[in-house]
């Protein structure tokens, strides 16, 4: 992926909110009862929310720290480059069929 400017950054941005929100907010709709959101209190699950959040990030930071030693590790020719890449891959690759 190539941005040239921040607005296309924010387009690329929208563009996958406008994808991605709908279907995730249809698959909470679901989980929780079918019931609407916006008649609901949410308050009590926002603390639980955010936590999960931060467990997302660090694990997320964690494993970016993992691809780049991989990748330097390959590089350098302490690891096969080939295994380096494949392992790095298995960290970053996302299952689109979850």
């Amino acid at each position: 992926m190539t941005i040239k400017d921040w607005e296309a950054h924010v387009d690329s941005i929208l563009r996958q909110v406008e994808r991605d929100l709908p279907l995730k907010y249809e698959k909470g709709w679901k989980e929780h009862g079918e019931n609407n959101l916006w008649k609901e209190p949410v308050l009590p699950h926002i603390l639980e929310e955010v936590q999960d959040l931060v467990v997302y990030v660090y694990t997320l930071k964690l494993q970016l720290e993992e691809v780049a030693f991989l990748l330097s590790s390959g590089l350098s020719g302490e690891t096969d480059e080939h295994e380096a890449l494949r392992r790095a891959l298995s960290i970053l690759t996302v299952d689109r069929n979850r």
